[in-house]
C-alpha cells in the first residue's frame, strides 16, 4: 500500500515542494537506479546470515527511516541523500519479501500466486482509493498515509524477522559466482532485455 501511495503521488508531492522537473526527475530516478545493485547486496547479506526475515526488517526500518528524512528535507541537496537511503533500502523489499514468500510456501504453508494476487490488489486499491481520497497533494496529505502504512510494513517485517532462510547444500553465492555469471552472454542479453 505505501508503494500504491509513493510511486503515482510522489511527483506530486515534490512539485508542491517548489522542485523543478529536472530535480524531480533526478530524484525520481534514483530508486530504480538503486535497484541495480542494492537487492543483490542485500540479498547476499540475507543468504549469508540465513536470516532473510530480520534482513527484510532491517531493509523496512531504513526505507523507513529514508521516508522520514524526505518528509523533513526542505531543500533539493536533503532530498537526494534522504532518496539515497530510502532507495538503497527500499529497491530490495520486494526481493526479499518474495524470498521469505518463497521459502515459507516451499513448505507447504500457501500458494504465492494467491499472496502475489493480494499484493497486487493492495497496490491498486490504495493507489485508486488515495486519489479518490485526496484532492490536493501537498506534505501532509502525502507523507501521512504513506509513514503510516510504512509504520505497518515494519511492523509486518518485525513478525518475519524470526524467520530463517531454508539452509541448501552446495557453496554459498559470491562476487565471484555473480562475475561467472556476467560472462554468459545469454545472461547479458536477458538482463539488457529486461532493463529496456
Amino acid at each position: 500500500m505505501a508503494v500504491g501511495i509513493t510511486l503515482p503521488f510522489v511527483p506530486g508531492y515534490l512539485q508542491s515542494l517548489g522542485l523543478s522537473s529536472t530535480e524531480i526527475g533526478i530524484l525520481l530516478a534514483m530508486t530504480p537506479s538503486f535497484t541495480i545493485f542494492m537487492p543483490p547486496v542485500w540479498g547476499l547479506i540475507a543468504d549469508r546470515s540465513g536470516r532473510s526475515g530480520l534482513v527484510l526488517l532491517m531493509a523496512t526500518l531504513g526505507a523507513l527511516c529514508g521516508l522520514s528524512c524526505i518528509a523533513l528535507s526542505h531543500s533539493f541537496w536533503q532530498l537526494v541523500a534522504s532518496f539515497a537511503l530510502y532507495a538503497s533500502c527500499v529497491s530490495s523489499i520486494v526481493t526479499l519479501v518474495d524470498s521469505v514468500t518463497l521459502t515459507h510456501t516451499s513448505e507447504g504453508h500457501g500458494s504465492y500466486a494467491r499472496i502475489r494476487l493480494w499484493g497486487s490488489i493492495g497496490f491498486i486499491a490504495s493507489s485508486m482509493g488515495f486519489g479518490y481520497a485526496v484532492s490536493k497533494i501537498d506534505r501532509r496529505a502525502v507523507v501521512v498515509p504513506i509513514f503510516l502504512m510504512s509504520l505497518l510494513a515494519v511492523w509486518s517485517a518485525a513478525s518475519l524477522a524470526r524467520i530463517r532462510s531454508a539452509t541448501r547444500q552446495g557453496p554459498k553465492p559470491s562476487f565471484t559466482a555473480a562475475k561467472d555469471l556476467w560472462r554468459k552472454p545469454e545472461i547479458r542479453i536477458f538482463l539488457m532485455a529486461t532493463a529496456a
